[in-house]
């Protein structure tokens, strides 16, 4: 993956905008998950920040969805959430 391609497809809108909508998921599922869940309490305060500020966090997690390699925005939804899933912790 070249990164000029991540790049590109991490600040076009429609990417921007199908990130928002999985990392919003994402942030719900995890302020719901258990309290013995490994760095719970980080993930559900980045959770917390990302429900009061989903457009500035797409921004954020779009280049890590892009450089984890996403780069395409025609990508499905369940690839997007896979990504976001694994990509969460490393912004806590």
């Amino acid at each position: 993956m070249a990164y000029s391609t991540a790049y590109t497809t991490a600040t076009t809108q429609a990417f921007l905008n199908k990130v928002q909508m999985a990392i919003v998921s994402a942030a719900i599922a995890i302020a719901n998950e258990g309290t013995g869940v490994a760095n719970h309490a980080a993930r559900a305060a980045l959770a917390s920040k990302i429900l009061q500020n989903p457009q500035g966090y797409a921004q954020l997690f779009a280049v890590g969805v892009a450089a984890d390699g996403v780069t395409d925005n025609s990508s499905i939804d369940t690839a997007l959430d896979t990504r976001v899933s694994g990509i969460f912790n490393s912004y806590i």
